[in-house]
């Protein structure tokens, strides 16, 4: 025999029958791995159906019991509780109870068609008896007894009222109305759910004002040390601010850029590109800061800007901190004013009047301190033009503790056009303060005033939101012990 005969096959064909065989082999093993994957497959999605589902009867239990809560007046005996729901069922668990507060879990529980086991979704929160968070109010009038009476306005969100509300016929309320005992809200567009409350009655949140005083005197002082009889004028070109930098007056003119970081103290007025010439750019530099102080007014802009042929921002000013003694008249102010004049990411303090004119801003911080003697003593975002697009206030927070009729005022020209409020706080809480709005429109803006003087054309959708740019400045009020609200949940899930 040779070598290699053992290697030669004497029977072709039963070697073939022996690869059909070894590939059915293969196939078979093929097809059990690909019918296992699929089966995998198909069971992950109907395990992850089942979460959903369970997750669902969570939240359906939570509503239901927060129900059972609004109708009972001690929480402090509440106990476990189960309830079949949608082709599953679930559980409730009272983790904490008194009798105005509860901490409880929510557990869905949804039969799996795959595994046979239960799949189990859970929530966990606190309910609190007491007024809903204040941000979930478009209307808050906190200590004026006087009527609110709302005309021709949309509101999405609560409503607070020391005294009656009256709703004009062309009015829409969405959200729950309070009113204190022996008041009530009446008019043919009173249409959503009327609470009663007894006393003790919720006042305004607390706004501590010491921060920003302090803040404010330390400009004070500032001011009394600057003698200079320096009278600053910019045309053109590119000023950088550094250290202290004390002057009489300062007045910008023509294409000007302020940048740097440092802080100017003007002793008299600021007039920064009042007459219609441009562009001003007031920028600090990277990591910098820019103040600018001043004894008397601070003015920015002009109502009629831009000028003809110019499109886009004429004015730019960001990231600085504007302060007005108004030490020299009752007429001091900061007034920000033009269409193409936009003001962001700054701070601007006032012991007398701030007005927005023909203008927007966005995430500012604006506070106006009391006035002893109430002469102009007002923050104003107003439109004057009709020829000039709605102008959006977006991210501020307004803090006005002024006193009089205009403590706050924002007012459009017209139903078409509005001045806009997103996002942001309006809080005006001086003595005998009231707040003016008309030809308003926003979303997500809580207003809470002493007291209202006009309410018309006004369109807020304020339910369940607030500004998302600033932390909040207020402390919870008092009282109000007739509403359940909820914490956040904590989710989980096995």
């Amino acid at each position: 025999m040779k070598p290699c005969d053992f290697l030669k096959v004497s029977n072709p064909r039963g070697f073939a029958l022996l690869g059909v065989i070894a590939l059915m082999v293969l196939v078979g093993l093929f097809s059990a791995v690909g019918a296992s994957l699929v089966a995998s497959s198909l069971g992950a999605q109907t395990h992850q159906m089942d979460s959903l589902r369970a997750l669902a009867l969570a939240e359906a239990g939570k509503e239901w019991f927060l129900e059972e809560l609004r109708g009972d007046t001690d929480w402090s005996d509440q106990t476990a509780k189960t309830r079949s729901f949608g082709g599953g069922s679930f559980e409730i668990a009272v983790l904490s109870a008194s009798v105005d507060n509860l901490r409880f879990r929510a557990t869905g529980v949804q039969p799996s068609g795959f595994t046979g086991q239960d799949i189990r979704r859970q929530l966990t929160l606190e309910a609190r008896r007491g007024m809903s968070p204040f941000f979930n109010f478009s209307f808050f009038q906190g200590q004026d007894s006087g009527d609110l009476t709302i005309q021709s306005s949309q509101l999405t969100g609560d409503l607070w009222s020391r005294g009656t509300i009256i709703g004009s016929s062309d009015s829409f309320f969405n959200g729950v109305i309070y009113v204190p005992t022996g008041e009530e809200a009446q008019g043919a567009g009173v249409s959503m759910k009327v609470k009663i409350v007894g006393p003790p009655y919720p006042e305004l949140p607390i706004f501590d004002p010491a921060e920003h005083r302090t803040k404010m005197n330390g400009f004070d002082a500032l001011l009394n040390a600057n003698s200079s009889r320096i009278s600053k004028s910019i045309s053109s070109g590119t000023y950088t601010v550094s250290g202290v930098q004390n002057f009489s007056s300062f007045r910008t003119t023509g294409a000007v850029t302020i940048t740097g970081s440092g802080t100017i103290v003007v002793r008299g007025d600021v007039l920064l590109n009042t007459a219609l010439t441009g562009p001003l750019r007031v920028s600090p530099s990277p990591g910098g800061k820019i103040t600018i102080i001043a004894g008397g007014t601070i003015s920015v802009g002009n109502s009629a800007n831009p000028p003809a042929g110019f499109n886009g921002l004429f004015h730019e000013i960001s990231g600085v901190t504007l302060y007005s003694a108004a030490r020299n008249s009752s007429t001091n102010r900061i007034y920000i004013a033009g269409p193409a004049t936009k003001l962001s990411d700054s701070e601007l303090y006032s012991r007398r009047y701030i007005r927005f004119q023909d203008t927007g801003s966005a995430r500012n911080f604006v506070f106006v301190d009391e006035k002893a003697d109430g002469i102009n003593n007002a923050m104003e975002l107003v439109l004057t033009r009709s020829d000039i697009a709605p102008q959006s206030f977006n991210g501020n927070v307004l803090i006005s503790l002024a006193r009089g009729a205009r403590a706050f005022m924002a007012a459009g020209q017209s139903a078409s056009l509005t001045l806009n409020l997103s996002n942001s706080l309006v809080y005006a809480n001086g003595t005998s303060s009231r707040c003016y709005l008309q030809d308003v429109r926003g979303d997500f803006t809580p207003v809470l005033c002493s007291s209202f003087s006009i309410v018309r054309r006004v369109l807020l959708n304020n339910q369940r939101g607030f500004y998302q740019f600033y932390s909040s400045p207020l402390r919870p009020f008092a009282g109000f012990q007739k509403y359940v609200w909820t914490l956040e949940p904590e989710r989980q899930g096995y």
